[in-house]
């Protein structure tokens, strides 16, 4: 069982994550904050402003994230990650993930399903995995968007989430040395007050990152 502290911060985090949107809907109210985490090898920044989106009829808070960090692995490793669509629950917790459809060689229909604890009401998402390759450039990008109409569901009860959107770049800086950015923006399934966004938000695009460096390296057998 877990202790009471770890359950409360365990269950604050689920409340304030996921539900990524497009940036073209956000408004910067607030100065940005940074953070240097993992010994100085990752920076995450954030700030806070409102916007309006599909499923809520007012206005909410809604935070902008990035985070820049280095890894020791290969570009294709990274992408493997991406690819294998189940996987994708290990990066964002209290999220089901199943992969939908092969559109073509380079992007993929998933469905998540966000679950969060009560009283608030479960997320689901059908989005659009696109893997773009720049091997000139030595980089990758991966965006994950939402489809605004979308065709499955498996919650009826949930809130369909079609603003969801999270763009990763992946760059080579050198022999097996990768930089990872992560850039997504945050609307919170709750209006929390500023001082729990700027407490808690950091730990979120810290976690993704370095689940995703975790389950890219190669270990030993």
């Amino acid at each position: 069982m877990k202790p009471k502290n770890q359950t409360f911060r365990h269950n604050l985090l689920t409340i304030l994550a996921l539900g990524l949107v497009p940036a073209s809907l956000y408004s910067l109210d607030q100065p940005w904050r940074e953070r240097i985490m993992d010994d100085g090898t990752t920076t995450v920044r954030w700030t806070i402003g409102e916007t309006e989106h599909s499923f809520k009829p007012e206005k909410s808070r809604l935070m902008k994230l990035t985070a820049e960090t280095v890894h020791r692995g290969s570009l294709n490793d990274v992408l493997a990650v991406f690819t294998n669509v189940e996987q994708h629950n290990q990066l964002v917790m209290d999220r089901r993930t199943k992969f939908l459809k092969k559109i073509s060689e380079n992007e993929w229909k998933v469905y998540y399903h966000n679950q969060f604890p009560w009283p608030l009401t479960d997320q689901e998402i059908v989005a659009i995995m696109k893997i773009e390759k720049f091997p000139s450039e030595k980089k990758a990008r991966v965006e994950i968007t939402a489809l605004t109409e979308p065709d499955y569901s498996e919650v009826k009860e949930a809130v369909k989430n079609k603003d969801y959107s999270a763009v990763f770049e992946i760059q080579e800086t050198g022999e097996s040395e990768l930089k990872i950015k992560l850039v997504s923006n945050c609307l919170p399934p709750v209006r929390a007050p500023e001082w729990i966004l700027n407490r808690t938000y950091h730990t979120i695009p810290h976690r993704i990152v370095s689940k995703l460096k975790k389950f890219s390296t190669k270990t030993d057998p």
